[in-house]
């Protein structure tokens, strides 16, 4: 199997996962989007730098999930460029690709403050609760 027919497959399984509003289930299948990308790459060095970052993009995809919002440009832009590939336009699926991470990274230097302050009224919670 190709890769442009696992990145159709995975896209298809992240819009059920979406009309069902199973998030979880949306998650992995992003994940298994960009982890797919690597492996078909060729590129042991790339590979093994998104393996020492998959856990924190991971964790930014499930803070960013609950902003509806980035969730259906991300969908939208994993189905496109699957499709782009599909019709062989591997230079515009770039494009988008690109996009598509510049905005990740946006994204986490916009979020990573408010995964902070998240964490800090989580361990305030705690205390609390243990009397400290």
């Amino acid at each position: 199997e190709g890769l442009v027919s696992k990145l159709l497959d995975i896209c298809a399984g992240m819009k059920l996962a979406r009309d069902k509003k199973e998030i979880v289930a949306y998650l992995q299948l992003d994940t298994d989007f960009h982890q797919t990308i690597f492996e078909s790459c060729g590129n042991s060095f790339l590979q093994d730098g998104y393996r020492l970052i998959n856990g924190k993009i991971a964790a930014l995809r499930t803070h960013l999930s609950s902003h509806p919002t980035h969730t259906d440009k991300s969908f939208d832009e994993h189905l496109e460029i699957a499709n782009l590939l599909a019709k062989g336009d591997a230079k515009a699926a770039k494009s988008i690709l690109k996009r598509h991470t510049t905005r990740g990274e946006r994204s986490y230097a916009e979020s990573i403050t408010d995964i902070a302050a998240a964490d800090q009224k989580t361990k305030e919670r705690r205390s609390i609760k243990r009397g400290k």
